[in-house]
């Protein structure tokens, strides 16, 4: 048996071509390209060129090309560039053979012919392509595989027997920054990340799969690996897992506000598409854009479920009606039906038999279009709607709302980043039951007798909390959240034992808050964070409290362990080392803060900040 040590690393490049159009092949270099490159293979929204040592990796701007080929003048109010912009990225092995042999392996049918303007010194005939190309004695003992498909690119490492793999490195040339992890190293670049993942390793023995962990480690300016026990004596293969960073293949404007997954680890996205182009698939709920009042042809929702590798679409579709909408929120249940939360100006929003709310509650005027693009003349609505497994069929949808603007927060003093607007958050409970948290004008919003605060606190705005049957027809119960001010809710968080946390911004001096809280009283400045445990039917606060500062702060999040702690993340503009408590790591002035609170709200346990 011969001994050799294999380490399969990913290197995954995508663009917005997400349906491949046949497998991807390496050809040989027979003098149409530089002699420094041996083979090139062409893959979706990159080039990579094969040189001795080293792969270059040309990553170019997929979309805008797209969008080159399919507009003559451009967008509306858009003007067409004809530059593509590129970034190219050198993987080089330290210290590698100038003089490896290269082989392409696996001939694929078919030869290239090229007639490169009228030097004939780079005329080449009877080019073949490769289905992989082999560096062998990259390094003394070491060969270098190089794999390309439809989906990205991949490199295996196969060591020789006695090769320490402690001494294979390699580097990033071009690269705007490389941060390495254990367990992944991230590649910056001006068109996004790529992300390079390493699972846990394995050995074949008597036909079982032993694992063997294996990461990464930085070696001065470079690279390396580091792996865990086994047997040198046998091979080792390391199956890679990809993580990406993608483009969504839209012909028309498109902008992301939210993602989630599922509990196979596929992928969903949910953005605004400014007209016709953003790619739907065969069979999808609503295949065309429903128009709208913002820029361009205005906005609707753009819903995505990837592969786990993020290569290709399984389904996408279009949400929304004739005038504009935006998704603020995602989850799936473990169906694979997909929940969105957001809002709309729609009047005929698509909604479903038995709804909760068939009916539009319009409002006054909210134009978004100097920030988001979106315009809601109608007024606005929140709306929930949820979505088959294939994305073909919209099983339930509801608006919510009262007669003011529901779902955006536009409170001055708490709308605060860009695209605070559309915070708030969709979760969902055991039994698929479904609690939002956002924000409301109205004070006629739907709550339920018997709830924590049935009745609008005052202000402009106040936080609400809802929770609706799997099926959007039933309110189970609502409840307002808020002081005589401005106040939001954005998140919430539940656990297994049904305890619910929200957390939000406030200006309120008379929010709600328990004995014995944290901080019972406005801190001060602008706004004050906080976060409350309601109780599972919403008709009691266990614990409130504020969090914050003199100055301005808001909380964004809130999370909670296995031993029931409370963790916030949020902003602040608190100057010198306020909030920080019993935190090693800890940025003075910094304007994102993370803190640790035990189950009663009632002390810090950890506090830091970070940032900016």
């Amino acid at each position: 048996m011969s001994r050799f040590l294999v380490l399969t690393l990913p290197f995954l490049l995508l663009s917005a071509n997400t349906s491949g159009q046949g497998s991807a092949r390496f050809i040989e270099n027979r003098g149409q390209w530089p002699s420094t490159v041996t083979h090139r293979a062409e893959i979706p929204g990159a080039t990579v060129w094969c040189e001795r040592g080293a792969v270059l990796i040309d990553r170019y701007d997929a979309p805008a090309l797209q969008k080159l080929l399919h507009s003559h003048s451009g967008f509306e109010g858009e003007s067409t560039s004809q530059s593509i912009r590129h970034h190219s990225l050198r993987l080089r092995f330290i210290n590698a053979n100038e003089r490896p042999t290269i082989e392409g392996l696996g001939v694929l049918p078919g030869a290239y012919n090229y007639l490169i303007g009228n030097d004939r010194s780079r005329w080449a005939g009877n080019a073949h392509a490769f289905g992989n190309v082999e560096q062998r004695e990259v390094r003394p003992g070491v060969d270098l595989r190089l794999r390309c498909s439809d989906t990205g690119f991949k490199y295996d490492l196969i060591l020789a027997a006695g090769v320490d793999p402690n001494s294979v490195i390699f580097a990033y040339d071009g690269a705007e920054g490389v941060e390495v992890r254990p367990d992944r190293v991230t590649i910056k670049t001006s068109l996004g990340d790529v992300v390079e993942t390493i699972p846990l390793a394995y050995q074949e023995v008597n036909g079982r799969r032993n694992p063997i962990s294996c990461s990464y480690r930085t070696s001065g300016e470079a690279i390396g690996f580091t792996l865990g026990d086994h047997d040198p004596g046998l091979p080792v293969v390391i199956d890679p897992t990809l993580s990406f960073s993608t483009y969504s293949g839209s012909l028309a404007n498109n902008f992301g506000y939210t993602a989630t997954f599922d509990g196979d680890g596929f992928l969903y996205s949910g953005s605004s598409a400014f007209g016709q182009g953003y790619p739907t698939t065969i069979g999808a709920y609503q295949v065309l854009h429903a128009g709208g009042d913002g820029l361009f042809d205005g906005t609707d929702i753009a819903l995505t479920k990837y592969d786990t590798t993020g290569t290709f679409l399984i389904w996408s579709t279009y949400l929304g009606g004739s005038s504009d909408e935006l998704p603020h929120s995602l989850i799936v249940n473990g169906n694979d039906e997909l929940f969105v939360y957001g809002t709309t100006s729609s009047p005929n929003f698509p909604t479903t038999n038995g709804a909760f709310d068939a009916s539009f509650n319009g409002g006054p005027a909210v134009n978004l279009t100097n920030g988001l693009g979106a315009n809601y003349p109608n007024g606005a609505d929140m709306v929930v709607a949820r979505l088959s497994s294939d994305g073909s069929q919209l099983l339930a949808s509801t608006y919510l709302g009262g007669s003011n603007t529901d779902g955006l927060n536009t409170a001055p003093g708490l709308k605060f980043n860009y695209a605070d607007e559309v915070r708030g958050e969709v979760l969902l409970d055991a039994n698929d039951n479904v609690l939002i948290a956002s924000t409301t004008a109205s004070t006629d919003m739907p709550t339920t007798a018997g709830s924590f605060q049935a009745t609008f606190g005052g202000g402009s705005h106040d936080g609400v909390v809802l929770k609706l049957d799997a099926s959007l027809t039933t309110l189970i119960w609502g409840t307002f959240f808020g002081g005589s001010l401005a106040d939001a809710t954005y998140n919430l968080e539940l656990d297994e034992n049904d305890r619910l946390y929200v957390a939000g911004g406030t200006r309120s001096a008379d929010l709600p808050v328990t004995s014995g809280a944290l901080y019972t009283t406005f801190q001060g400045g602008s706004a004050d964070g906080f976060v409350a445990e309601l109780s599972s039917d919403g008709s009691g606060l266990v614990a409130s409290t504020y969090y914050g500062t003199a100055s301005y702060d808001q909380c964004y999040f809130a999370d909670l362990d296995q031993n029931g702690y409370v963790y916030l993340y949020g902003q602040t503009q608190a100057p010198g080392s306020q909030l920080i408590v019993n935190a090693p790591y800890n940025i003075p002035g910094g304007g994102q803060f993370l803190a640790k609170l035990d189950a009663s709200l009632s002390t810090l346990l950890i506090g830091t900040r970070f940032g900016q």
